[in-house]
């Protein structure tokens, strides 16, 4: 549930989630750019949201960091970030992080 990323507007509001705080789009934005799913692959990008969720005691990304730490998870390089990922709704700023969250789902799942 917490990592359907195939979709950029799902993309789009993943991010804006986890850049504000949202744990479970931290999480789900990190596993999107660790897989090169909806998003080029960045290893960097994924670190950086996969911390971000870590840091506020997400037990998976915890567990990936530490393992990728370890040299267990395998590194495939730094690529570019979000690209063309644009905000085009003046809405969308006015929304909280988990509803932001429930609109990448409802995105993903073509609802949205």
């Amino acid at each position: 549930m917490y990592h359907t990323c195939m979709n950029v507007t799902a993309i789009k509001y993943y991010k804006m989630s986890a850049d504000k705080g949202f744990v479970y789009a931290q999480y789900s934005l990190g596993f999107c750019f660790f897989q090169g799913k909806g998003v080029p692959e960045d290893t960097a990008m994924a670190v950086k949201y996969y911390r971000l969720a870590a840091e506020q005691g997400h037990a998976v990304s915890q567990q990936f960091l530490q393992q990728f730490y370890e040299g267990i998870t395998d590194e495939t390089g730094v690529k570019e970030g979000l690209g063309g990922v644009q905000q085009d709704s003046s809405r969308d700023d006015e929304l909280d992080p988990e509803e932001m969250f429930s609109q990448a789902e409802s995105y993903f799942s073509g609802s949205g």
